[in-house]
């Protein structure tokens, strides 16, 4: 019976393990994709900014399913800043805020 338990409590403690390193891995994901949009905006032509638009928003997604609340209102506030249109911007930079 001991055997079992520890073997259950072994794979449990591999399982969180995979967790936290899969966490790990979206969050490095996010971080990238936020360098990959400010390399992007700072060429400074419309399809940079298109490009900056769509990494920001893969990195809100993914920084929200890490529970990186920094990163994600960054990146909705960026998400606004390019925004084309004034109401746009507002909805991005209120789901900053929150």
């Amino acid at each position: 019976m001991r055997t079992a338990n520890a073997l259950v409590l072994a794979a449990l403690f591999i399982a969180s393990t995979r967790g936290l390193q899969a966490q790990a891995s979206l969050a490095d994901s996010a971080k990238l994709l936020s360098e990959q949009a400010i390399a992007s905006e700072r060429e400074g032509t419309a399809a940079s900014r298109d490009s900056a638009l769509v990494l920001w928003t893969r990195a809100a997604e993914l920084f929200r399913r890490v529970q990186d609340i920094g990163g994600e209102a960054e990146a909705l506030h960026n998400i606004g800043r390019l925004a084309v249109s004034k109401d746009t911007a507002l909805a991005y930079d209120r789901r900053a805020l929150v």
